[in-house]
This record gives structure tokens, sequence and C-alpha cells, in this order.
């Protein structure tokens, strides 16, 4: 029996609601000034947007990825090549990297902030607790380790997480348009019989 060619409507719903959180919280990131480590800015009202939206993405990244090892994706479109096929999975290991990193270095800024020590929640509904690590350091480490981690956060965000989706909205682009097979339709949403 053939396996199914496409996703499941739980892996369909996960993609595309990640996708609409990371659109949202680049866009929303983009609206702050630079983050320079050491610098101290003006209030950013997007901030509790941008800080709910993220911790929401650590959570749906893990639901996700939990799903993707528990459920087989659909085969490759018949027809890709073995460097198109190799290039996918680079690609979306390096978008799986990517999901992680970005909201769980953000989570790790707000736990290592200097100044504000808030409590975090998601949507001023649900707590979200500091990362416990913290509180043991000295506090010149925290500083320094606040300092990488803004880097490490803003430039994965800000460049590294724009350049990877352009390259995969592109590579869908071309096989939907060019190449005529079924690799959008795999994740699109549709009405199933």
């Amino acid at each position: 029996m053939a396996r199914q060619q496409s996703y499941t409507r739980v892996a369909i719903a996960l993609h595309w609601l990640m996708a609409a959180i990371m659109l949202a919280n680049v866009l929303i990131g983009w609206t702050f000034p630079e983050a320079t480590p050491g610098m101290k800015f003006p209030p950013k009202p997007l901030l509790p947007l941008h800080v709910s939206l993220g911790l929401s993405a650590l959570v749906l990244v893990i639901c996700r990825i939990l799903w993707r090892i528990t459920h087989r994706p659909p085969p490759e479109a018949p027809g890709m090549a073995r460097w198109e096929v190799m290039a996918a999975h680079l690609g979306h290991l390096a978008l799986y990297g990517l999901m992680v990193l970005i909201p769980f270095s953000g989570w790790l800024v707000l736990s290592a902030h200097k100044v504000q020590k808030n409590h975090l929640t998601i949507f001023g509904l649900i707590p979200w607790p500091h990362f416990p690590i913290f509180p043991a350091l000295p506090e010149p480490m925290v500083n320094h380790l606040h300092d990488v981690l803004v880097t490490v956060h803003g430039l994965s965000a800000s460049w590294l997480l724009p350049l990877l989706l352009l390259v995969h909205v592109g590579a869908v682009a071309k096989h939907h348009l060019l190449d005529r097979d079924p690799v959008l339709k795999r994740m699109w949403p549709a009405r199933r019989g």
C-alpha cells in the first residue's frame, strides 16, 4: 500500500501556525532598536507580544518535533534529484534548529536580563518561569552571557531565519511553478474526502 502523499492535518496546522508566528515575530523584532550588547534602549511596546509569540513558538516547536518523530512524512516528490532531496533535508534540519534556537535564546535573554526581572507570561495568561541557572551564577558572568545571547538571538532571528525562509519559499516555488510537482500540495491545507 502506498504511503500517504500529504502531511497529516496536525503537521500541516503546526507548519502554518509556526510560519505565521515566526514571520510575525521577525517583523516585530525588526521594529526594535538594534540589539547591541551592554546598551539600554527605550521601552518597546510590542515586547510583551514578541515574548508571548516566542514562548508559544518554543512550545509549538517541541510539539512539532515530537509529531515529526512519531509520524513519518510523505515520500519525496517523484523525479527529485538526489541533490535536491539532500538539500531539502539539510534545509529542514536548519529550519528546525533555528525554530529551537531562536525562542530558546530569547527565553535565556529574558531570564538573564540585568534590569527587567518581571515574571514571564504567555499573553498575560499562562505563567512561564525564568530559566533557572542564572540566579546561581555570578553577576558578571550573567551579564556577559546576556550580551552573548542578545547577539545570538538577534543575528539568528534577524538574518539567518529570514534568509533560510527565502531559500525555503524559493525552493517550494521552483517545485510548484517550474517542476509542477506536488511539494506545495503536500503541505497545503485542503479538504479531504
